[in-house]
């Protein structure tokens, strides 16, 4: 696998991070991608082998000069989260909730649109949501 490069935007930590070291362990060279410079820091002082980058996933033009500078691409991972929005379901700011979600969809949306001209021929691309999305206790659903 050692010919295989991935770009994980939202890796800096969680399931982004881990799954950037577990591609990296099979061979990959792996892109990491993030807005926090101090998170970003932390990865490439922790992890030298990833290759990071200060980019927001929101911005069509930055990720499709990323995309572009990498090329070609085998897995794009799209890691990009934000914490609003959670809690009972009775409960949710609706305001908030739409948010959440224009925080989430549009970027995810946006960066799987600017990578892929930018993919090899069998290449793929991986939506993460959320790990509450199959949590068997959801606070405010009923039993």
């Amino acid at each position: 696998m050692s010919d295989k490069t991935a770009v994980v935007v939202g890796g800096t930590s969680g399931i982004g991070l881990a799954t950037a070291r577990q591609l990296s362990q099979r061979g990959a060279t792996v892109h990491v991608t993030g807005r926090s410079q101090a998170r970003l820091d932390a990865v490439q002082e922790q992890h030298p082998e990833l290759q990071v980058h200060s980019v927001d996933g929101s911005s069509r033009t930055a990720m499709g000069e990323l995309f572009a500078a990498v090329d070609p691409i085998d897995w794009v991972v799209l890691a990009l989260s934000g914490g609003a929005g959670a809690g009972p379901l009775a409960g949710l700011d609706l305001d908030v909730l739409r948010g959440a979600f224009d925080a989430k969809f549009w970027p995810q949306l946006t960066c799987a649109q600017e990578a892929l001209p930018h993919l090899t021929p069998d290449g793929s691309i991986t939506f993460i949501s959320a790990g509450s999305a199959r949590s068997r206790e959801r606070p405010g659903w009923p039993r």
